[in-house]
């Protein structure tokens, strides 16, 4: 995983420690992983994406070929992006998440299969263990 996601993980978790809101390790867990624990800004795509799918309903008739599309955007998407900020595609775990659905894991388990290198997969699907 990229040193920029591990250090706003650590970082997260330990600011969550001191507010005694992570005393175990499914809070640290939670912590880690919850998607509604990370923030990307107003004016990025992703918000844009975000605010549009939650605008939309039956969002899920729609979710294979979602996930379809942007693995093959992750795929496709030039090496060089990545190495300029020091970071490797290889190295980054790449999921889909709604953070308001009860199949969200069921959605980030299938879409990290298609979007990240194999050998950070196992460790992905396993992260709540």
């Amino acid at each position: 995983m990229n040193n920029f996601l591990n250090e706003f993980e650590e970082r997260h978790v330990t600011n969550m420690k001191a507010e005694g809101l992570c005393d175990n390790k499914e809070d640290e867990n939670y912590y880690r992983w919850g998607l509604s624990e990370y923030q990307y800004g107003d004016t990025t795509h992703l918000n844009h994406i975000s605010k549009f799918l939650y605008a939309t309903e039956n969002v899920l008739d729609y979710k294979d070929e979602m996930i379809k599309i942007m693995a093959k955007v992750v795929k496709e998407t030039d090496d060089v992006l990545f190495t300029q900020f020091g970071q490797s595609k290889e190295d980054i775990i790449f999921f889909v998440s709604m953070t308001d659905d009860d199949m969200a894991e069921e959605l980030e388990d299938q879409s990290v299969m298609q979007m990240t290198n194999a050998n950070l997969v196992d460790g992905f699907l396993h992260r709540y263990q």
